[in-house]
């Protein structure tokens, strides 16, 4: 009988384990989680569009427009009584799309600025996002941006901004400077002083030696309020040469008078302004910058050697310095002798550059009509005089007097306005 229990109580004891009970259940298996699909807020951004225009106020305007399949469009619309819009399309090189791209994504970080009220010359940068955003950024013309992003990504794009030429009867185009020997340089800007920063901008990288060299000094204020620099003007010109050697200032020697910068008394706030300057000539020399200025250089040298140099300018007084710009003076090549009407081109094209430099408060978007006149040209030798006149000077007319070596060399210009 016991052995009977003994028996059935085994048996239900082992059908209990059978079953599982006094052990933990087994969890049964599940799929892994499947990943969350990425938003598009996770996707970085790429630049699709990087546009750059440049409006004056008599109407005209330029726009330069690169796209990420490399397209390249502009218009021009030329100002006065009856503007015209001119169309044009071109390519971009794939590396310059990589850098333009790069610094256009950097700067789009940033926050976005309309100006109000907006001055007469206005630069403007818009960059299109593939994320939707359309972003613009605007600033005073000659003042440039304040943040480092935005004006690296301006001095490209101007010193790829596309030129419009036209030639009578084959309409509008165009026209891209292949040789980057021939694009300007992008603005070097030195440290702030005083809520005022001066930049310092080549015409080309590279100029042949004894060719005048032209620069563009910019000043802006970064100010809450105008800033009087009536006082303030740039020659302090200083050419330190890149392998080693005497760092040589140039130095104005004419009539103090015609010193060939234009003077603005007041800066306003967050504007600036540009003063052209072109160094060489009778009226300028060099000189060692280690050593004080004298009154009279006993042998001062006319021009700098070939070779690269970093170019900086301070301003008189209160040294405010601009950033090193690199130049290059390559050596002259052998003189070819231009012919008269060579001759004359050549003087009406230095006349155009100088008439702004010299004639005290003459617009820049002026034109300068008495250089449209027909010349008296004389020689005397291998050198060349070209005389553009209205009426004399002396009975309230204009004058641009030239003068150039056989090789249309500029040796001399005088540029004579007065007022009726």
């Amino acid at each position: 009988m016991i052995c009977a229990k003994l028996l059935a109580a085994a048996a239900a004891l082992a059908g209990l384990l059978a079953a599982g009970c006094g052990s933990k259940p087994t969890p049964k298996p599940t799929a892994p989680p499947e990943a969350a699909a990425p938003t598009k807020a996770d996707k970085a951004p790429r630049v699709t569009r990087v546009g750059f225009s440049v409006h004056y106020p008599n109407g005209w305007m330029a726009h330069t427009t690169f796209g990420e399949d490399l397209s390249v469009s502009g218009r021009h619309r030329s100002g006065g009584e009856a503007p015209r819009l001119h169309l044009a399309n071109d390519k971009a090189s794939p590396e310059f799309w990589a850098k333009l791209s790069e610094l256009a994504l950097k700067a789009s970080a940033l926050p976005m600025r309309e100006l109000q009220p907006r001055p007469e010359k206005v630069c403007i940068i818009v960059i299109d996002l593939s994320d939707g955003r359309n972003l613009r950024f605007e600033t005073a013309l000659d003042a440039g941006y304040q943040d480092a992003a935005l004006q690296a990504l301006a001095d490209l794009l101007h010193a790829n901004e596309r030129i419009y030429s036209h030639q009578q009867g084959q309409g509008w185009t165009l026209a891209v400077s292949k040789d980057p020997a021939a694009r300007p340089t992008e603005i070097a800007w030195g440290r702030a002083v005083d809520v005022l920063q001066v930049g310092l901008k080549a015409a080309r990288p590279a100029f042949a030696e004894g060719e005048p060299l032209a620069f563009t000094v910019h000043l802006r204020n970064f100010g809450d309020a105008a800033k009087d620099v009536g006082g303030i003007f740039f020659d302090d010109f200083v050419f330190q040469p890149q392998g080693g050697g005497t760092a040589l200032r140039a130095r104005w020697t004419g009539p103090t008078a015609a010193r060939p910068v234009n003077y603005h008394p007041m800066i306003e706030a967050g504007r600036g302004l540009e003063y052209p300057q072109t160094i060489g000539g009778e009226d300028w020399h060099f000189e060692d910058a280690s050593q004080p200025r004298q009154e009279k250089v006993a042998a001062p040298v006319r021009f700098p050697a070939p070779g690269k140099y970093s170019v900086t300018v301070g301003s008189t007084p209160g040294r405010i310095p601009s950033g090193p710009v690199e130049i290059e003076i390559k050596a002259k090549a052998a003189a070819v002798a231009l012919n008269e009407a060579q001759i004359i081109a050549k003087a009406r094209a230095i006349g155009r550059q100088r008439w702004p430099e010299q004639v005290s408060d003459w617009p820049r978007d002026r034109r300068a009509e008495v250089l449209d006149q027909k010349p008296v040209v004389t020689r005397n030798g291998d050198n060349w005089t070209v005389v553009f006149e209205t009426t004399p000077p002396e009975i309230a007319g204009s004058r641009a007097t030239v003068s150039l070596d056989s090789s249309g060399r500029e040796l001399s210009t005088k540029c004579e306005f007065s007022p009726r």
